[in-house]
């Protein structure tokens, strides 16, 4: 675009010049007294069809030229984002892994699977065709690594509290523990509130002593309180 602009400037010129011609031609033509009045007029006509047909050919020949500019830089563009997707593909001293009864050649061994056998890609360039998900993930590795969003966000797993202890231990007093009842069992982890939830084999202690024995609230009890 910036050429077009630099060269449109001279044929500008030019075209004011052509355009000062027919207009002095034009004053000649009505002034002579030898030509008729329909003679001045086809004349005058004539001048002007000229001119503004060679006006309608610089327009087009510039509205041409730039859709051959644009159509040039589309094409180059999509040729550097093929050479860029198939460039792991194309060196013949590669790396690459295939499997005795497969017919792709994989970048890494983790996706030949287990029976992955390394290999140089002239090898098995002619005889195996490269694998589609390879190709995915040297994309998506791709834009990983030059996205700068990546690089900030920070998991938000580290601020999230962990449930360590029971509601009874953080907010129950620790005079009011050894008047409470619940029910452990001889192999449990959990204390109860009800000896229906702790089972058959429920046995009745303090929640004092419960504690004592680093057991827990039952997650049944804790949801029906």
């Amino acid at each position: 675009m910036k050429k077009s602009n630099k060269r449109s400037h001279p044929i500008l010129i030019a075209l004011l010049w052509i355009l000062f011609f027919p207009i002095m031609c034009s004053v000649a033509i009505c002034r002579s007294e030898r030509l008729t009045l329909s003679s001045k007029i086809l004349s005058t006509a004539a001048i002007w069809v000229i001119l503004f047909s060679l006006i309608a050919a610089y327009g087009s020949n510039e509205s041409t030229n730039n859709a051959n500019d644009a159509s040039k830089e589309t094409s180059d563009t999509s040729e550097v984002n093929e050479t860029t997707d198939d460039e792991s593909y194309t060196d013949d001293n590669k790396t690459v892994y295939v499997t005795p009864s497969g017919k792709k050649y994989h970048l890494s061994a983790k996706c030949a699977g287990e029976n992955a056998i390394e290999k140089k890609l002239s090898e098995v360039k002619s005889t195996h065709a490269p694998c589609k998900t390879c190709a995915k993930d040297i994309e998506t590795s791709v834009t990983l690594t030059t996205t700068p969003e990546d690089t900030t966000t920070i998991p938000e797993e580290t601020t999230t509290p962990k449930e360590t202890t029971s509601p009874e231990q953080t907010t129950v007093p620790d005079s009011d523990k050894n008047s409470i009842t619940v029910y452990i069992t001889p192999n449990g982890k959990r204390y109860h509130h009800s000896e229906a939830c702790a089972g058959k084999n429920a046995t009745p202690v303090t929640l004092s002593e419960a504690e004592k024995k680093g057991l827990t609230l039952c997650n049944t009890c804790k949801n029906k309180k």
